[in-house]
């Protein structure tokens, strides 16, 4: 055709047709366009419109030692397709390969495999390629130092599993730790389960598990004397407590007078009382003492006796 036989009119055999110079929204396939001049002359041509390519893709879990990982392929195609999947782990025999949409794979050793996804089904047809490093599974273990556990004394306890990056410590008592040596205090006596989660740097998890038995907070004792004479040996009196929450502990000498005076239950425990009155020793003898206090648990204390001041 010529400039000369111009108008041209258009037909596009589509489903509906089109009568444009241009045609959209055409699928894949072979159609005819027929061109007409002013005089009724025409021509034709075949139009191969090919397929657009299907976006192809899969994803997996990471994936520890003796444990499945799950993978979960995806297309945009419409049509049907057929999948197969090679983990690259010949060692684990038939299970190396597998079909369907999803699969899963327990890897048998700790080792980086080329995992394959085969597609075929029109413009799905297609190999995926993908890298998956295998880890091996952390392990959790703890340990803790005191061989008795009582209500309000502090337990410290030892991670002593293999390395790992995060942990995750479930006391049992409604409280909780993320660091690797934590120190827990128990309110009350109780069995209690503790538990432990730990993460390592590949996103690989372990749990363990103890019961704790935690006895009553040892009944306040008040020593029967002590010896202030600058050895390093038993030069204060202590009053060795755990979870004496308030005290009020006077001693008086064999007069009746005050000599001494602490209402704070942490220096009774760790620092004591000397054997002095206003830096000047007292002589050694009998003093009497009165220990008015409460425990964290909310139970009284209240001792009286003689402690023995000897040099």
């Amino acid at each position: 055709m010529h400039p000369e036989d111009w108008p041209l009119t258009y037909e596009w055999l589509t489903s509906p047709p089109q009568f444009t110079q241009t045609a959209s929204g055409m699928g894949a396939g072979t159609y005819l366009a027929v061109v007409t001049d002013s005089i009724g002359c025409k021509d034709s041509l075949l139009v191969q419109v090919p397929e657009n390519k299907a976006h192809n893709d899969y994803t997996f879990t990471t994936s520890c030692l003796n444990e499945p990982a799950f993978f979960s392929g995806m297309t945009d195609y419409p049509g049907s397709v057929t999948w197969k999947w090679n983990f690259g782990d010949a060692a684990s025999g038939q299970s190396n390969i597998a079909t369907g949409q999803n699969a899963t794979h327990i890897f048998s050793s700790t080792d980086s495999f080329l995992v394959k996804l085969y597609l075929n089904g029109g413009c799905a047809t297609d190999t995926l390629v993908k890298n998956l490093s295998e880890s091996v599974k952390p392990t959790a273990s703890f340990s803790y130092s005191q061989d008795k556990l009582f209500a309000t004394a502090p337990v410290n306890f030892t991670y002593t599993g293999s390395p790992v990056a995060e942990w995750q410590w479930d006391f049992g008592d409604g409280n909780s730790s993320d660091e690797a040596n934590p120190v827990h205090v128990y309110k009350l006596k109780d069995s209690y389960e503790l538990f432990l989660y730990v993460t390592d740097e590949f996103g690989c998890k372990d749990t363990t598990n103890g019961s704790l038995e935690i006895d009553d907070a040892p009944a306040v004792f008040v020593p029967g004397g002590f010896t202030p004479n600058d050895d390093g040996i038993n030069d204060h009196l202590i009053i060795p407590s755990h979870g004496l929450q308030s005290c009020d502990f006077k001693v008086f000498d064999r007069w009746g007078a005050l000599v001494f005076h602490s209402g704070d239950p942490a220096f009774m425990n760790n620092n004591g009382w000397d054997g002095s009155l206003n830096n000047i020793r007292l002589p050694e003898g009998a003093y009497a003492y009165i220990l008015n206090g409460k425990m964290e648990s909310g139970k009284p204390v209240i001792k009286q006796g003689f402690v023995n001041l000897l040099r």
